[in-house]
């Protein structure tokens, strides 16, 4: 029995073999290496922006909200899981959506390990001329490397060929824009439903106690 507690490291040198191994143990599947994973992403987060060089940071620790920070990385992730699932099970898909989610938290390992020697690179540049530019890019890639995992996620786990696994992808990525918006929309309408909820029991109220 494979522990999967011992493949998010090999996610960066076989990432297709690791989504391949999670959805073959699939029977002795626990959501723990998603939590860890996930528990990391946001400690990792934390340390890059109390150690990244104050001229070259885009948040500072005074105004950073932890809070903030985990919605960052749990909506995209979480609503990817779902509308990757609900993509794939009508385009031939063959993984479950809690292999999905795994593959998908297992994506973010290039962040976890780069985030912080990053941070700390930025302790010997400055803001100005190339070094910003140097330290954008390496951001660049390690996010290009996470994205990269999230294609190769999808391609292993379903065994679509390159030209599927773009449609599925660009889908599913509509697919979160539809999720966002419907949750948007949710929010405004019971934002004005509770508004005018409000408004008439006060305007019952005053009939009341002044008709």
């Amino acid at each position: 029995m494979t522990d999967l507690l011992k493949l998010p490291l090999s996610v960066l040198f076989r990432p297709a073999e690791t989504f391949r191994i999670i959805k073959q143990y699939r029977d002795s599947f626990t959501y723990l290496p998603v939590f860890m994973l996930l528990f990391l992403t946001i400690l990792v987060r934390v340390v890059f922006i109390f150690l990244v060089h104050f001229p070259l940071a885009e948040i500072l620790p005074k105004d950073a909200n932890i809070f903030l920070e985990m919605i960052k990385f749990f909506v995209p992730l979480f609503t990817w899981a779902v509308s990757c699932y609900a993509v794939s099970s009508i385009i031939g898909g063959e993984a479950l959506f809690k292999e999905i989610l795994t593959a998908s938290a297992f994506a973010l390992v290039p962040y976890i390990v780069l985030a912080i020697p990053v941070a700390l690179v930025s302790r010997v540049l400055s803001s100005v001329g190339g070094e910003q530019n140097l330290f954008n890019f390496m951001n660049r890639v390690i996010w290009m490397w996470v994205l990269l995992l999230f294609f190769v996620g999808v391609k292993s786990q379903h065994n679509y060929h390159i030209g599927t696994t773009l449609v599925v992808c660009f889908l599913s990525l509509f697919g979160m824009a539809l999720i966002w918006s419907l949750f948007v929309l949710v929010f405004a309408l019971t934002g004005n439903l509770t508004a005018f909820v409000k408004g008439l029991i006060l305007e019952i109220w005053m009939t009341f106690r002044y008709g």
